[in-house]
């Protein structure tokens, strides 16, 4: 039996911390991983399936395709849930057509609307054609309420110049759908107007509705601080922190900006949670300087924290950021990740993995200084990380750093070196494409 192998039976372990630690270090395999999963996947339980659906949601692979499309047609509603969202981070000319043809036979309104969701941020994205279809499910009357508002939700992400077909139909639809205060809000806040080019008649009917606005069953999922409220009376449910988290992560860019700058380190651990994958790869600059200061508002609380359990999830929490920034490729919390990294008694697999992504020669020191406090796997871990950036630096400078490192860490490095006539970055440290320093 192969460790894969091994790791794929973890998954449906009843210790959370060994499943998840697996889920993590299958991810790192990476394609290698797929094979076997697809082979474990039908006799495998409901709760290991579910771990292995968002690994390959984490390692987007055609060999999946098949897998995927027949779980999210046929499957347990949690499980044709995340097979639907490993099919949205597909790439779009594989996700489309999938998702489509998944929408019509979906009946449960959740999984439905986490379609519609997906569908919706295509049509924002490299996908435009996809805009039509969802237009129809959001004027369609028939559809469930959370179904139409994932759309509107999602389609918040629309480009300026994208929004006149959203413009059109709004025009036609009228003041009486239930939902044209919200679209008109979303077409508000673009930053020139479109609703400067509806017709006068319908403009004056939407005026006097704003000034007696129809009551509504609840606020609109684009309202920050109610789902923030929400995460922190009732985030530890898994539901209430799934839809928040969709909610959150369907937001514009402005709104995200905004969503950034409220970040706080004392907000509860269930809030944190529910925000921090809404900027997951986000390369904005003040977003990723907002995070940067969470990192050092963690850090102070983690010092103040007379509960050392508590201590621990907050630290947890820290490096999840410090990897958030990394995935923006940017280096703004580079001090405080190494200085979490050579205070923490058993480094976090996300500060790892944080410098695998940022890493340069001049990190190399703590990283390798953190191999003593560290398991066998975590050690392979660490060396992984070395390698990555050991490949970004030029081998004249990687000569310098050898005899500059401590005699034990230059040991350890030696047999990381990769082997004669393998291929360099371009320059030194090289951060990778469309990564800023």
């Amino acid at each position: 039996m192969t460790q894969i192998d091994e790791l794929l039976i973890r998954l449906s372990s009843a210790d959370l911390a060994g499943a998840e630690g697996a889920l993590a270090r299958l991810a790192i395999e990476g394609a290698r991983a797929i094979e076997p999963l697809l082979a474990a996947f039908p006799g495998a339980p409901d709760s290991a399936r579910a771990r292995m659906l968002r690994l390959l949601e984490r390692v987007p692979d055609v060999r999946v395709m098949p897998l995927l499309k027949s779980t999210a047609a046929d499957g347990p509603d949690d499980l044709r849930r995340l097979a639907v969202r490993a099919l949205g981070a597909q790439p779009a000319h594989r996700s489309r057509a999938a998702l489509m043809e998944t929408l019509p036979g979906e009946h449960d309104i959740d999984v439905r609307a986490e379609i519609v969701a997906l569908l919706a941020r295509l049509a924002g994205g490299e996908t435009p054609e996809i805009l039509d279809p969802v237009l129809d499910l959001l004027f369609n009357a028939a559809e469930p309420l959370p179904v139409r508002r994932a759309a509107l939700s999602a389609l918040a992400g629309l480009q300026p110049h994208m929004a006149r077909q959203l413009l059109e139909r709004l025009a036609d639809a009228g003041g009486d759908d239930s939902l044209a205060p919200e679209i008109r809000g979303l077409l508000q806040a673009f930053p020139e107007d479109p609703l400067k080019g509806l017709p006068a008649l319908t403009t004056r009917q939407w005026n006097e509705q704003a000034q007696f606005p129809r009551p509504t069953a609840s606020p609109g999922l684009l309202d920050i601080p109610r789902v923030l409220s929400t995460l922190e009376t009732n985030g530890e449910d898994p539901e209430t922190a799934y839809r928040c988290s969709r909610a959150l992560q369907a937001l514009p860019h402005e709104a995200r900006r905004d969503l950034a700058r409220r970040l706080d380190a004392s907000w509860p651990l269930s809030v944190l949670d529910g925000v921090l994958d809404t900027f997951r790869g986000d390369p904005d600059l003040s977003t990723l300087g907002a995070l940067a200061g969470l990192t050092r508002g963690l850090a102070e609380r983690i010092r103040r924290e007379p509960d050392p359990d508590l201590s621990q999830q907050l630290s947890a929490r820290r490096a999840r950021v410090h990897l958030l920034i990394a995935q923006g490729g940017s280096r703004l919390a580079i001090a405080d990740l190494k200085d979490a990294l050579r205070d923490a008694e058993v480094p976090p697999h996300d500060l790892v993995l944080a410098l695998a992504d940022i890493g340069r020669a001049e990190d190399l020191e703590d990283l390798l200084g953190a191999l003593e406090r560290s398991d066998a796997w975590l050690r392979g871990e660490i060396e992984q990380a070395s390698r990555a950036i050991i490949g970004r630096v030029r081998p004249r400078r990687l000569r310098r750093l050898l005899e500059a490192l401590p005699s034990a860490q230059a040991e350890i490095l030696r047999p990381l070196l990769t082997r004669p006539g393998t291929r360099r970055a371009s320059r030194p440290d090289s951060p990778g494409r469309g990564k800023t320093a």
